[in-house]
């Protein structure tokens, strides 16, 4: 005998998630007389088709009052719990009737606005919403936080937030490269380090800090010299010293004659008289 396969189930809509709305029924006619009407409407996905409600309108009992009727019931059944227009709300309630007793246990409570019904939420959907909106972002941070982690074997943990996040390939192979350098003998990439140094204190800095950064410098070097610098001079001035020395042994000798030649022409425009140049005449006797 062939069985014949079962029909696959189809999940349910979340009730919190559905709507429903009688476009036939105007939004502003709704009041608090008319809302249970428009609540029981065999098209409405929160309405039970067999609740006392329903029972009450396929017996059309008319000459009661509904809430009378709801009383003598046990079940399932739909009252008017708050109304002030436009906000209406339906409670879902299940009465139980033994030993003349009447027990009401509410189920569910459902709001009209404006012609829409929704099913209110629960505390535990209430607080598992808020919860989830509360973490989410949470999560994101930390893993937004350790796309800017690195680890290291000397170092340890570090920060790095001047770069942009690292993929996960990336960040391994960075890790690689380090590794083999390190078992080689040799540092990681200075080249590497110096163009990050550099871009480090280039986005610390602005052009007039790095102008006048210069302008002090170079007037430091000015007024105090390295001694390097001093060595070089005092050699530069005694090479030119000694490379000078011919042009001042003829630059004297040129004074020399020049003196000579002076010295011969004062002598003879001077009067006859003995070598030294002097008058023979005798000289004055001064007055007391």
């Amino acid at each position: 005998m062939n069985r014949v396969p079962a029909m696959p189930s189809v999940p349910k809509p979340n009730p919190l998630h559905t709507t429903f709305k009688n476009p036939n029924f105007p939004a502003n006619f709704i009041n608090e007389s008319n809302v249970l009407d428009y609540f029981c409407n065999p098209d409405n996905i929160f309405y039970d088709m067999k609740s006392c409600n329903q029972i009450i309108r396929m017996q059309q009992i008319i000459d009661r009052p509904l809430e009378e009727c709801l009383q003598s019931m046990a079940g399932d059944q739909y009252v008017v719990h708050f109304a002030r227009p436009p906000l209406f709300v339906i409670m879902k309630q299940h009465r139980q009737l033994s030993q003349g007793q009447n027990n009401i246990v509410p189920l569910a409570y459902y709001y009209i606005i404006n012609g829409t019904v929704y099913q209110a939420p629960d505390a535990f959907s209430l607080v598992q919403s808020r919860l989830l909106g509360a973490v989410a972002p949470l999560g994101q941070a930390f893993d937004l936080m350790l796309n800017f982690s690195r680890f290291n074997v000397a170092k340890g943990y570090t920060w790095e937030f001047d770069k942009k996040p690292a993929k996960e390939g990336d960040e391994e192979e960075e890790e690689e490269e380090e590794e083999t350098a390190a078992l080689n003998g040799q540092g990681t990439s200075s080249k590497k380090k110096t163009d990050d140094e550099t871009a480090h204190t280039v986005a610390r800095s602005s052009a007039f800090q790095e102008q006048r950064t210069t302008n002090i410098m170079q007037l430091l070097f000015e007024q105090f010299p390295p001694p390097e610098a001093k060595s070089g001079e005092a050699a530069g001035a005694a090479a030119a010293a000694v490379g000078g020395d011919a042009a001042e042994h003829a630059a004297a000798a040129g004074a020399t004659a020049a003196a000579a030649a002076a010295s011969t022409g004062i002598a003879a425009m001077l009067p006859p008289g003995d070598d030294s140049g002097r008058d023979e005449q005798p000289p004055t006797k001064r007055g007391k």
